[in-house]
């Protein structure tokens, strides 16, 4: 497995737990 798919990969789960956990606190639309 090539190391920057790997990051790639890695990045990807972060920014989706980040979103995730964004939305859990935003629960209102800001619109």
């Amino acid at each position: 497995m090539p190391r920057i798919y790997s990051v790639g990969i890695k990045t990807t789960h972060t920014l989706y737990k980040k979103r995730k956990a964004m939305q859990k606190h935003q629960r209102h639309p800001l619109t």
